[in-house]
C-alpha cells in the first residue's frame, strides 16, 4: 500500500469495484453504489452505478453503469477535494469552486430545479472560496476559508441545521445556538406537525442567510449571531456534525438513535454543542446513518448512536474498543451508511 494504490471488496453488483489502474490516490468517498477517486495530482475518477448521474456522465452511455473508472474533467480546474452522497456527487476545485451533479430530488446540488438529474458536474453559486465538502444521504455541506459552514438539500429531520424542516436548494449558513442560551424548548405538538417523534425541540432564533443575499428571519428581536470557526464538518442521514477550531463539537438533526450525542432522543433544529466532548480534544467526526464517531488527538476514538450488531441505542458517547490495542492509536476514522472504519499505527516501544 505505501503506492497509494485503491484495494476494494465487497458487493459489485453495479461494477463499484475498481478492476483499471488508477494514478496514486490521495481520496477515496463511496455512494450508495458510486466510488469517487481523487489523485494525488487533482484528478478525479468514478465507478460504479449511474442511474442519475452521479458519476458524472449520460447514463445512456454505459447502461447506467460504469464498470471501468472514468475521468470527471473540467477544463482548467485541478481538484483537491470530493464527496458522495448516495445518489450525487460533489467536487472541490483548487481556487475553492464546488461542482455538484447526480440526483437533485431536494436540492442536494445547491442549485434548482429541484427533482431533475444532472449527469455532468454543474457549478454550485459561493460568494466566497470553499475549503471543505461533506455529502450526506440527500443534503450537503460545505465549509468555507472563514469556518463557515452552508447546507442545502433535505430538511425534513432539522439536518440542515437551519432551524427549519424545509429543504433549501441554495446553500444557506448553518445557525449555531449560543451556548449561554437557556434549554427553551417546545414540544413537537407546539413547534412542529407529527413528522417527528415525540422529542423536546430548542426554539430557533437566528437569522437564515442565504449565499444569493436573501435572508429569512425565523423569529423577531433577533440579536447577534454566534458563529463558531469550524474547521470539520460531516453529513449522514438525518444529522450533521461539526468540529469547530477550539475543540467543541457542534450536532444538528434527529437524535432519535442518539446519535448526536445527547443524553435523549433530543431533535436539534440548530447547531448545539455536545458537552460530553468539550474536555476530549477532538479533531475528527463523521456521521453514519444513525450513529457517529469521534476522534480525540490521544488516538482514542467514541461512537454514539445505533449499534446494529446489540440491536440498542447508545445516547452517550462510549470508547471504541480494539482487541489487542495496547500498541495501537487510531489516526482517522471514517463511517458508512451503518459502519465505521478506523484507520490506526502500531506505537511501537523503543
Amino acid at each position: 500500500m505505501k503506492k497509494k494504490e485503491a484495494v476494494c471488496w465487497g458487493d459489485d453488483s453495479y461494477g463499484q469495484l475498481i478492476s483499471s489502474s488508477l494514478p496514486p490516490i490521495k481520496k477515496i468517498v463511496c455512494g450508495w453504489a458510486h466510488v469517487i477517486f481523487l489523485t494525488e495530482n487533482g484528478e478525479v475518477f468514478t465507478l460504479g452505478w449511474n442511474k442519475y448521474g452521479q458519476c458524472g456522465f449520460d447514463p445512456l452511455l454505459h447502461q447506467n453503469v460504469a464498470k471501468n473508472a472514468l475521468p470527471v474533467e473540467i477544463t482548467g480546474k485541478t481538484f483537491i477535494d470530493v464527496a458522495a452522497g448516495h445518489f450525487h456527487s460533489l467536487l472541490l476545485t483548487s481556487d475553492g469552486d464546488v461542482y455538484a451533479f447526480g440526483r437533485n430530488s431536494n436540492g442536494q446540488l445547491g442549485f434548482s430545479p429541484r427533482g431533475d438529474c444532472y449527469f455532468t458536474p454543474h457549478v454550485v453559486s459561493c460568494t466566497g472560496p470553499i475549503s471543505k465538502l461533506a455529502a450526506g444521504t440527500s443534503h450537503s455541506l460545505v465549509l468555507d476559508k472563514d469556518g463557515c459552514v452552508f447546507s442545502f438539500g433535505w430538511g425534513g429531520y432539522f439536518q440542515l441545521g437551519l432551524g427549519s424542516r424545509e429543504d433549501q436548494d441554495v446553500p444557506t449558513k448553518v445557525m449555531f445556538k449560543p451556548e449561554e442560551e437557556s434549554d427553551d424548548c417546545l414540544s413537537e405538538t407546539e413547534e412542529t406537525d407529527t413528522f417527528l417523534p415525540e422529542v423536546e425541540l430548542s426554539r430557533p432564533r437566528k437569522k437564515i442567510t442565504k449565499l444569493d443575499g436573501d435572508t429569512v428571519t425565523l423569529c423577531e428581536n433577533i440579536e447577534e449571531v454566534f458563529q463558531p470557526r469550524i474547521k470539520e464538518i460531516s453529513a449522514g442521514t438525518w444529522h450533521s456534525l461539526f468540529l469547530a477550531e477550539d475543540g467543541k463539537v457542534y450536532a444538528a438533526g434527529w437524535g432519535e438513535w442518539g446519535q448526536l450525542g445527547a443524553s435523549s432522543c433530543e431533535a436539534f433544529p440548530t447547531a448545539q454543542c455536545i458537552d460530553f466532548f468539550e474536555d476530549q480534544c477532538i479533531c475528527k467526526v463523521a456521521c453514519g446513518s444513525r450513529h457517529s464517531v469521534f476522534l480525540n488527538e490521544r488516538g482514542g476514538a467514541f461512537y454514539t448512536g445505533y449499534d446494529w450488531k446489540e440491536n440498542r441505542s447508545h445516547f452517550s458517547p462510549a470508547w471504541i474498543r480494539i482487541e489487542n490495542s495496547q500498541e495501537i492509536s487510531v489516526v482517522d476514522v471514517f463511517s458508512s451508511f451503518c459502519g465505521v472504519v478506523l484507520a490506526y499505527k502500531e506505537d511501537k516501544q523503543p
